[in-house]
């Protein structure tokens, strides 16, 4: 199952907090999420990313994923090169308007260089 969502625009930018061990980019990378929701079923969704840094992302989706719970994300940068990723959901809260706000810490990460656009387009049907 595929499902879109298109989250609030917000200023792109780069942040820094002395929590964080890694420069946070702003902004709206387009992403694709595979992984089991709460329930156990396996389910594919694209959104935006609120922001992204080298250790992980944030993205809202309306799939409600457990902490600790195993997911694949590819996210396109505005360069073109897209990030195929592993991670782990560190941080899951529910947002407004049926949404989840989740947080995924890259365990293994990848950056290839050409254009991936075409992979998170919903008319491929895969990943």
């Amino acid at each position: 199952m595929s499902e879109t969502y298109r989250g609030s625009k917000s200023t792109a930018g780069i942040s820094s907090n002395n929590n964080r061990r890694s420069l946070r980019v702003h902004g709206c990378f387009p992403i694709r999420i595979c992984g089991l929701d709460e329930s156990g079923r396996e389910f594919r969704t694209d959104s935006l990313a609120d922001n992204i840094s080298a250790d992980g992302l944030y993205v809202q989706i309306i799939r409600h994923v457990a902490r600790g719970s195993k997911l694949f994300v590819m996210v396109q940068l505005t360069s073109g090169a897209t990030i195929a990723a592993r991670g782990l959901a560190s941080r899951v809260e529910q947002r407004p308007h049926g949404l989840w706000g989740i947080s995924i810490h890259f365990t293994r990460a990848r950056l290839l260089p050409w254009q991936g656009i075409a992979m998170l387009s919903p008319s491929t049907g895969t990943v």
